[in-house]
């Protein structure tokens, strides 16, 4: 499992990590406590579609998300690509909402 690490910066992450979500037609929630900080995604048109995304240490010491059978999506500074890693696999017709 990958490291924990509680702080504003990866509260910022997953925030920046939501917004891009919530622009491509998700519905998101963070859960800034607990052993991993982490964002509920569930996508809207099919609700059984969801996943909880964590941020958290990889070994190098950098942050990532990771699915929750920790595996790595991507690096913490890159949202957007985790954003359609994610939408790729919750997505339905959801996932290209809001995109242009």
């Amino acid at each position: 499992m990958p490291e924990t690490v509680a702080s504003r910066e990866v509260i910022n992450h997953l925030e920046a990590l939501a917004a891009d979500l919530k622009d491509r037609g998700f519905t998101t929630k963070i859960t800034p406590y607990g052993r991993y900080p982490s964002l509920d995604v569930i996508n809207r048109t099919a609700a059984r579609l969801s996943e909880q995304v964590y941020a958290a240490l990889a070994p190098d010491g950098s942050i990532w998300f990771w699915w929750s059978w920790a595996e790595r999506i991507a690096p913490a500074h890159q949202p957007g690509t985790a954003a359609a890693k994610i939408a790729h696999v919750l997505g339905t017709s959801v996932a290209g909402a809001g995109r242009s």
